[in-house]
């Protein structure tokens, strides 16, 4: 009679996929705001390239984070919500992410986390900035040739498990070029971490706001408005292409990020 029991080698296989499920899912948002943000900028289909890579370094970040990233959250969070409680929808987006970053910095500076929380941070945040450039560069080069847009859930597997993939393949090499950056001051990578996380979650909190009450004519706040309404279905496609990305990882032995 086969054994209920998972083996270990089965419980790593689980592990790394919900890992990477959850990656994806907090990647999905990140892809779609940016990339409805650049479309609407007239960006075109090259705005996959920008909105790819800034997605991918924030969610290194985020991933690696631990502890702080729960610090950058509560962060944004307050920093966005106050001046949405006494100002309501005239509260400014931009407004809003400059007091989340001030507010980061000063908490990067005054409160102390462990060091690990921080460990590589650069190198991280530039291998994601460059896998997820050439990923989306590859997307924006299909859909400029060949003049059909790519499906979005097809996209949004791409990206998540091919600079996935890619990201895990080539985040030593970057640590290595980056080591330098280790001896910098660890009150300034925890404002750049903070900043980061902090200022996604102020936008965040915003965008979620207005999509309930706030009604106005300017094209580039409308697009945002929408990303809501566009998430669940990019959550699904991240979450299934995570999950198939963390069992492949798995199954060729490539080492864990937090191993570097």
């Amino acid at each position: 009679m086969p054994s209920a029991i998972a083996t270990p080698q089965q419980r790593r296989f689980l592990v790394r996929a919900l890992v990477w499920s959850l990656i994806g899912v907090i990647y999905a948002p990140l892809l779609v705001a940016l990339h409805r943000l650049f479309g609407a900028l007239d960006w075109g289909a090259w705005g996959y390239i920008a909105a790819a890579a800034l997605a991918a370094g924030a969610s290194a970040m985020l991933y690696d984070a631990r502890q702080i990233a729960i610090a950058a959250s509560v962060v944004g969070v307050t920093a966005a919500s106050l001046p949405l409680m006494f100002l309501g929808p005239s509260a400014q987006l931009g407004h809003l992410m400059l007091l989340a970053l001030a507010a980061a910095v000063v908490v990067g500076f005054v409160v102390r986390f462990p060091a690990r929380c921080t460990r590589n941070v650069g190198g991280k945040a530039l291998a994601a900035i460059t896998s997820g450039a050439l990923c989306g560069a590859l997307l924006a080069a299909t859909e400029a040739l060949t003049g059909i847009p790519v499906v979005p859930a097809a996209a949004m597997a791409f990206l998540v498990s091919v600079n996935g993939v890619l990201y895990v393949a080539t985040v030593r090499f970057w640590v290595v070029r980056l080591g330098c950056a280790e001896r910098t001051a660890n009150g300034w990578k925890q404002a750049l971490v903070i900043g980061t996380i902090a200022v996604i979650t102020a936008a965040s909190v915003w965008i979620i706001a207005g999509s309930v009450g706030l009604q106005t004519e300017d094209t580039l706040t409308q697009t945002l408005l929408a990303v809501p309404g566009a998430v669940p279905p990019a959550l699904l496609s991240a979450a299934v292409a995570g999950a198939i990305t963390g069992v492949l990882l798995e199954g060729f032995g490539f080492r864990w990020v937090h191993d570097v």
